[in-house]
Order: C-alpha cells, then sequence, then structure tokens
C-alpha cells in the first residue's frame, strides 16, 4: 500500500535539522579548542599559518556530516524502493518486489564521492575562511587579541562556550560581515541605508540606525559591536541551514536516482516507461524560475532527458548548483502512454550526423583517426575551413598562416612518432581554423576568460565536480583502457587530484602510467603513443593558460615572439601565442578520440575559457 507521505517528506526535517547540528558542534568544537593565548601570540608575529596550524581545521572535523549522508542516502533508497512497480517473471509468473542496494558498487561510488566532496569543501572553506580574515585584519592594523576574538569569538560566561566569531561561515559571507561593519562604523547616510537592506540583520537596531540617518551622529562603537555580532549569530545559522537543506536534498534526490536506475539494471521497470516530472514546492520562498521550470515541463522528460528551464537545461531535480534548491522529481511509469509517446520521438527521422569532409589526401590520412562522435561545432568549423595545404617540416609540427599550410609528416602510419601525430594533426588544425584569412588569431577573445580562469586556478579555487551517470561511466571506462584492468585505484587517484585541482600532479600520474603500461606490453604501443601525445597537449594548454606557473609545452621566449595582447590580473603579459596555443589544444579535446576525457580536463582546468572556445568556434561554423 503507497505511503500518505513521499521520501522526501519522511526525510526532509530529519536530516535538514542534523546536519545543521552537525556543522554547528563541529564550529562549536574548533572555536572552542583552541589556546586563545597562543593564537594572539601568533598574529602578534604575524604568522597566519601558524595561527591555522592552531586552529587545526581539517575533514575529520566534519566527517560526521559524511556519515549523515551516507546514512540518509541508503535509508531513503530502501523507502523510495516503494516506489517501484512489482514486476511479475515471465518464467515463473511469481511477482518480485523490487530492493534497493546499497551495496552497490556505482551506489557505493556515488555516495562516497557525494559525502567526500561535502566534507572537503567545508573544511577547505573554513581554512580560506581564516586565511581571508586575518590576512585583512592584520593588514589593517587590527589588535592582536581583537582579531583573534573576531575570529573565535569570547567566552560565555554561562556556558563556558565561545560564541560570536565568524568561524563556520563562508570567505564570501565573512565579507559581508566585514562590509555591513564598515557601513555601520560610516557617517554617511547612504552606507547606512544599505545597512538596512542586509536581509540577516537584527531588525531590533533598525532604530538605531535610523537615528544614524535623521540625525547624522556616529553609531556608539559598543552598538556597533553588539549589531555585528547579532549580524554575525544570524549569519552562522543561516550557514548552518544552507548546509542542511541544500545536502540534505542533493543525498534524497541521489538516492532516488540511483534507486530507479538499479530498477531499470534489473529489469524491473522499462527505462523508457519512465516519465520524470519537476515539482516545485510552490510557495513564497520558491524561486520565480523554479516555478516557471515546473510549468514548462508539466508533460515530464525521459529517464535521460534534460529538464528545460529558465537557468538552461538541468538534468535533476534539486537543481544542480542551485542553493537551498527543495525542488524534487516526481517520477510515473505509464505502460501504455509513454510508451507510446516514446515511440513518436523514435520514430521521427533523426537529423544526418555531421561529418568530417575529407578535401585532400592530406586530410584522408588523419581524419579517420579522429573520434567519431566528435563535437559538431568544431566539425562544422573544420569544414568551414579552406582545406590546409601540406608542407615537409624537418623538425617539430607547425602551422603556417601566410601559406595556410601545415608543416609536418605526411601519414602517421609511416612514421616512428606512431598516432602521437594523429593529435598533432588535431591541435595544427586547431590554429588554422583559428587563424584563417584573419589578422590576428581569433582566440585573442579568450582574453577576459583566460584571466578568471587564472585568478581561479591561483586562488586554489580549482576543485571541480566529476561528472555522473552516463558520462561518468564513460569517463571510467576510457580511464580503464589507459590504466589496464589493475589500475583502478590510480584511476581513482588521477581522478581526486584533479577535483582537488592538482592538475599538474594528476597530468604527471597519468603520463608516468602510460609509460610503463607501453614498455610492459599493457597498452599498445600505437595507444601508448597518441595517450602521450595528449596528455602533452592538456600540460600545454594549462601552460598556455598560467605562463607556465603550472604545466609546460611551450617555453616563455615562444610566447614572447608573439605580438602582445594583454596582461593577465597580475600584471603578467599575455601574447597572440598564449591564446592561440590554448585555443588549438582546446580545439583537439573537442575532436580527438577519447573526447569525453580531453573536454572533462579542459574544463575542469578552465571552465570560462573552454566555454569561450567554444562560442568562437560555433561563431566559425556558422561563418561569423
Amino acid at each position: 500500500m503507497r505511503r500518505n507521505r513521499d521520501t522526501f517528506d519522511i526525510f526532509e526535517e530529519e536530516f535538514q535539522r542534523k546536519l545543521e547540528k552537525i556543522f554547528g558542534d563541529a564550529v562549536q568544537e574548533i572555536t572552542d579548542r583552541v589556546t586563545f593565548k597562543a593564537l594572539v601570540s601568533a598574529l602578534r608575529m604575524g604568522d597566519v599559518e601558524a595561527a591555522l596550524r592552531l586552529l587545526g581545521i581539517d575533514e575529520t572535523d566534519f566527517e560526521g556530516l559524511h556519515f549523515a549522508v551516507e546514512d540518509l542516502f541508503r535509508r531513503a533508497g530502501s523507502e523510495f524502493s516503494n516506489d517501484v512497480p512489482v514486476f511479475r517473471d515471465p518464467d515463473t509468473k511469481a511477482l518480485i518486489k523490487f530492493s534497493f542496494s546499497a551495496r552497490n558498487p556505482r551506489a557505493e561510488r556515488i555516495i562516497s564521492e557525494q559525502s567526500s566532496k561535502l566534507v572537503r569543501e567545508v573544511a577547505e572553506g573554513q581554512r580560506e575562511l581564516v586565511r581571508q580574515n586575518l590576512t585583512r585584519s592584520l593588514s589593517l592594523g587590527v589588535n592582536p587579541r581583537t582579531a583573534a576574538l573576531e575570529l573565535v569569538g569570547r567566552t560565555n560566561r554561562a556556558t563556558g562556550k565561545r560564541q560570536g566569531g565568524v568561524l563556520g561561515l563562508t570567505a564570501t559571507q565573512e565579507q559581508h560581515v566585514a562590509n555591513y561593519l564598515e557601513q555601520l562604523r560610516s557617517s554617511d547616510a547612504a552606507e547606512f541605508k544599505k545597512a538596512l537592506k542586509r536581509g540577516l540583520r537584527d531588525k531590533r537596531f533598525d532604530r538605531t540606525i535610523a537615528k544614524a540617518i535623521r540625525t547624522g551622529e556616529p553609531i556608539p562603537a559598543a552598538m556597533i559591536d553588539k549589531m555585528v555580532t547579532a549580524y554575525k549569530r544570524r549569519y552562522l545559522k543561516y550557514r548552518g541551514e544552507a548546509i542542511g537543506r541544500s545536502e540534505t536534498m542533493k543525498a534524497l534526490g541521489t538516492s532516488q536516482r540511483e534507486t530507479w536506475q538499479q530498477a531499470i539494471n534489473k529489469g524491473q521497470v522499462a527505462e523508457e516507461r519512465i516519465t520524470r516530472i519537476p515539482d516545485a514546492t510552490r510557495d513564497n520562498k520558491t524561486r520565480p524560475t523554479h516555478t516557471i521550470a515546473a510549468e514548462m515541463n508539466k508533460e515530464g522528460v525521459g529517464w535521460n532527458e534534460p529538464f528545460q528551464t529558465p537557468m538552461g537545461p538541468k538534468m535533476h531535480c534539486p537543481y544542480e548548483d542551485e542553493v537551498m534548491c527543495r525542488c524534487r522529481e516526481r517520477i510515473k511509469v505509464d505502460y501504455i502512454g509513454a510508451a507510446e509517446r516514446r515511440l513518436k520521438r523514435k520514430t521521427k527521422p533523426k537529423p544526418k550526423p555531421v561529418e568530417f569532409e575529407v578535401r585532400t589526401p592530406f586530410e584522408k590520412a588523419y581524419l579517420g583517426s579522429l573520434d567519431s562522435e566528435a563535437h559538431p561545432d568544431f566539425i562544422k568549423a573544420f569544414n568551414a575551413t579552406a582545406p590546409v595545404g601540406w608542407g615537409s617540416s624537418r623538425g617539430g609540427a607547425y602551422y603556417r598562416p601566410s601559406t595556410h599550410s601545415i608543416h609536418m609528416v605526411k601519414s602517421w602510419r609511416n612514421s616512428k612518432r606512431g598516432k602521437s601525430l594523429v593529435g598533432v594533426f588535431a591541435h595544427e588544425y586547431g590554429h588554422a581554423i583559428d587563424e584563417y584569412k584573419a589578422a590576428r588569431p581569433r582566440s585573442g577573445a579568450l582574453l577576459p576568460a583566460m584571466r578568471e580562469d587564472l585568478d581561479r586556478i591561483r586562488g586554489g579555487k580549482g576543485s571541480v565536480t566529476l561528472p555522473d551517470g552516463e558520462k561518468r561511466e564513460r569517463l571510467d571506462a576510457y580511464l580503464a583502457k589507459m590504466y589496464g584492468v589493475d589500475g583502478n585505484q590510480q584511476a581513482q587517484n588521477f581522478l581526486q587530484k584533479i577535483q582537488q585541482g592538482d592538475f599538474s600532479g594528476a597530468l604527471r600520474d597519468l603520463d608516468r602510467a602510460l609509460y610503463y603500461n607501453a614498455r610492459n606490453g599493457s597498452i599498445s604501443a600505437d595507444d601508448g603513443s597518441f595517450w602521450r601525445g595528449a596528455v602533452l597537449n592538456m600540460n600545454d594548454f594549462l601552460g598556455s593558460l598560467t605562463n607556465l606557473e603550472y604545466g609546460h609545452g611551450h617555453t616563455a621566449k615562444y610566447y614572447a615572439q608573439f605580438p602582445y595582447l594583454g596582461n593577465d590580473n597580475q600584471g603578467n603579459r599575455i601574447t597572440d601565442g598564449n591564446v592561440a596555443e590554448i585555443f588549438a589544444n582546446g580545439y583537439f579535446a573537442h575532436v580527438s578520440e577519447g573526447r569525453e576525457l580531453w573536454e572533462f580536463l579542459i574544463e575542469a582546468m578552465a571552465p570560462k575559457t573552454t566555454h569561450a572556445i567554444r562560442k568562437i568556434t560555433k561563431d566559425i561554423a556558422n561563418g561569423s
């Protein structure tokens, strides 16, 4: 018999409060255990890193979140199992009830990654907060004791616990607190009015601000301390609520998807009979865009179809990257209507796939070895560019704009360098597409995005989310080919480094594994040649982006010979050479065999730049 309350309702309130409490208790434990005098002493020495070591913030402080999310995933999976229709065995005619397995390898991997990512990001966020807060305090000449109290708060004599510090907030939220403090210290009525617009302020103090606006007199320092302390307290509560709600809904959504995927894999229900419908909560807290999204998709979509929303296509509810989203999916199994609708969709003529146009013997020697499912826009850009001429080369390969020709070995099959030359061909053709009939490379438009991504990498904010679903399965399968049957742990270590933003380390480890696998015969010579060349392209992408701060490939002297384009945000010189190499490596990633890996890597390293590469290529493909 079906339950009156759905699984989201059963677990949402319980785990939202549980996660909020776990986070709050962890922050309280960190602030209470610190040796305050030692913290002040470190700040007197101006040593922020020593202060960080004294606080000792690491992932173990927040591991309670990990265990709670895993517990929710398992319990919710069992509950979601009740939604899956009973299946009648075609041979025995027996009715079989579906049972969710938390020990399924995919389920274990999914929830482990999700919960570990949460803990890692919270711990990293707290360390970033401490650095930001203490660095600013020291630069402003704040008294070390005052700075320490601002961070961890004062001890409440009644409870013996510290309260009123900024620890627990994100770096962005802590900056909001600092801005609020500056607004209250100002004698400018406009700044006071900004303070009155802060949603998390304690409204009991609004009269104080109104008086300051009316009289033009400053707010007393003691009153400002009370107002800011109340603001921090409310912000910290909001932070806990955001973690509780966001992670609870995310875990419930993940558990629901995994439950139904297991049912599909077991043959309990046919994928084409499933319709997914987004359900917004539709109260005064619901984002208008989410209400619109529910209306746009009220007829539902198939199991692997995205929802069309005002935020762009979204695969799942709650919507990815939407903090505190309470939307969920309603799943219906329609044995007649849905099957007919799917059949109608399938009978529609499929558009003809986009294919490379082979126009010269030189192109013919290489195009057949590119990815059979290369990105359509990148194929169209190739077809929209006049065929290049071929020229011999005694050294490395290169594109010559003046003659629109590529100078390299005419066919990779006749070269000692082997299949790595396929990647070289794709790279050099990227240059041709970028520079054909252009006074300067079209890739110059990458500069703004490049600056953003470079700041992100330098700021240690390079952590990324791994793909899920079919994309993750394809990525794992391709890595398995590279690492071999005994290399699963190496592959997972590689992905973990990418997640953590250690791109250079991940690429170095992959290249080393490929070298040894080629030597011991685990992979073919051709595959080893191509893959190691591809890793070099990825390093060149990173090196061009960061001016060789990370990665490697071309030299600083090489970049310096090209016309000046602009500076990065630290004043370092960027030339046409930097952006041209970024674009050429980006083109390689979208057309080469294994593009599921190469595209993932460049997007992980530089998401803004990758998006810009795709836009430039689409414009070229469309004749712009």
